[in-house]
């Protein structure tokens, strides 16, 4: 990977091959207004006004993507229900490549559904099936990949812990890039980080990072040591922790962390913003830039993304405007 000057990079994403292997997920937003207490419990009636079908988890992964410009292959399974066909349907309009789509009739589709009154999500409500994809299936699974890696530029696991993402699958995969010379970038999930091994990124937040550790960082020396302690455990693999409201930071095998502070001007919703940094990280990294400045670009991606409510996507429009608001500090 290069050092291509921060101002051409956006420009290059259009085009790039991108295939994103993860949980599939649809997200339902019913929107409303809240003007009383329900008499049959203490809970608010939501006057419902609309509502909204999205791609979430490693869909809306791949609907960043699409809307940057990159060509995108999805693969994973959905379950033979009307929430499984809704999404293919998606996943079509978004121009999302779907031929390594798996219906699975033994488990349902995994569809989050969000209650929102005048801007505030009141409940949420989930259907899922989370037993691990193994046998037949993964063998399936694994043939659907196996075509597709040649192809793509960057592969990128999205692992929500709903049971596609197994070690098996992973290990095989990541033999698999490597053997194809392809970067892998892992949103991971859960509590066993030894299944990320061979990655050549990993994204994770804080909550992941004391699920792995043991310790939620606090200050930069803890972050520092839990960074080493994942690093020790993932040999060769780099760590890029996102933190919220302070920003980003980049750990590299023998290069020094980078800190990368926010810049969003206002923080309407933090759905999907995980989504979108792996989108625009692997994005950048099959234009061939370098991780720091697939990090700085990811950045500003991610300050976009929190100023919208719901699972949303950002353009390379959006980045740019974003970019010349805050040049200096991206610079910097």
């Amino acid at each position: 990977m290069t050092n291509i000057p921060l101002e051409s990079l956006v420009g290059q994403l259009a085009g790039k091959h991108v295939l994103v292997v993860g949980d599939i997920m649809l997200d339902e937003f019913v929107m409303g207004e809240v003007h009383r207490i329900s008499p049959e419990a203490p809970v608010p009636v939501v006057h419902a006004k609309s509502r909204s079908l999205v791609p979430g988890g490693a869909s809306n992964v791949a609907a960043n993507i699409a809307k940057l410009g990159g060509k995108v292959e999805l693969c994973g399974v959905v379950g033979d229900d009307a929430n499984g066909n809704s999404l293919k349907e998606l996943l079509d309009e978004n121009e999302i490549g779907t031929s390594g789509l798996l219906v699975d009739q033994s488990r349902s589709t995994t569809t989050k559904c969000r209650i929102v009154g005048h801007s505030q999500q009141i409940v949420r409500i989930d259907w899922e099936d989370n037993h691990p994809f193994v046998g037949q299936q993964l063998h399936l699974l694994q043939h659907q990949l196996q075509a597709k890696i040649a192809w793509a530029d960057v592969v990128v696991i999205s692992d929500y812990n709903k049971g596609v993402i197994t070690s098996e699958l992973t290990s095989w995969l990541f033999e698999t890039c490597r053997e194809h010379k392809k970067p892998t970038v892992v949103d991971p999930k859960g509590t066993d980080v030894s299944k990320y091994v061979g990655a050549t990124l990993m994204t994770p937040n804080l909550n992941e990072v004391a699920a792995f550790t043991g310790c939620r960082p606090t200050d930069e020396a803890s972050l520092i040591q839990a960074a080493a302690l994942l690093q020790t455990k993932l040999p060769g693999t780099s760590v890029l922790i996102t933190r919220g409201s302070q920003g980003m930071s980049l750990f590299s095998p023998d290069e020094p962390a980078l800190h990368i502070p926010t810049f969003a001007q206002r923080v309407f919703d933090v759905t999907g913003a995980g989504d979108t940094v792996v989108s625009t990280l692997s994005l950048c990294m099959a234009a061939g830039a370098n991780l720091r400045q697939s990090c700085v670009v990811a950045n500003a991606a991610a300050g976009v993304v929190v100023g919208k409510l719901g699972t949303s996507t950002v353009t390379t429009n959006e980045i740019m405007e974003f970019w010349q608001l805050h040049s200096k500090d991206l610079h910097s």
